[in-house]
């Protein structure tokens, strides 16, 4: 079986550092850099979240796409927020993109049938102040070419 650090026949025979060098992967050894700002940033958004489930007087149906949706962006973005942090590989752009979509979603239903939204603070903060902070975030915090449009189909 060949080994997964190898990058080609040539390196099979190389002794000394050049040839530890050439076995080993570049991630192995690139300094790990740590997003603070993107990780403060996903945390706020993960906030609204969690503040825009919590904040109405009246109790939301637990399988409600709103309650789904901001669920999702909850968990999504605190374990991106973690992972910025620490300087560790972002998350798979297919559930970032997944995610984003199902608030996108939740976001324009309310608002292309106005008579679902209640009037209020309340319901704002999950239907469209969560929305546009996620689309935000995958606008201007996400690296270019990670993200591909089959990802979201």
């Amino acid at each position: 079986m060949p080994d997964p650090t190898r990058t080609s026949q040539s390196t099979r025979h190389a002794a000394g550092p050049i040839g530890a060098s050439a076995r080993t992967p570049a991630a192995a050894v690139a300094p790990a850099s740590r997003l603070p700002v993107a990780a403060l940033a996903r945390l706020l958004i993960t906030t609204a979240a969690l503040t825009g489930l919590t904040l109405p007087a009246r109790p939301r149906p637990l399988f409600s796409l709103t309650v789904v949706a901001n669920l999702a962006v909850m968990v999504a973005f605190a374990w991106s927020a973690h992972r910025a942090w620490t300087g560790r590989r972002p998350v798979s752009p297919r559930i970032t993109a997944g995610v984003v979509l199902l608030i996108a979603l939740t976001g324009l239903v309310p608002h292309l049938a106005p008579a679902a939204l209640a009037p209020g603070a309340a319901d704002h903060l999950p239907h469209t102040v969560t929305p546009l902070a996620a689309l935000a975030d995958w606008l201007l915090l996400t690296r270019p070419r990670r993200f591909r449009r089959p990802y979201v189909f």
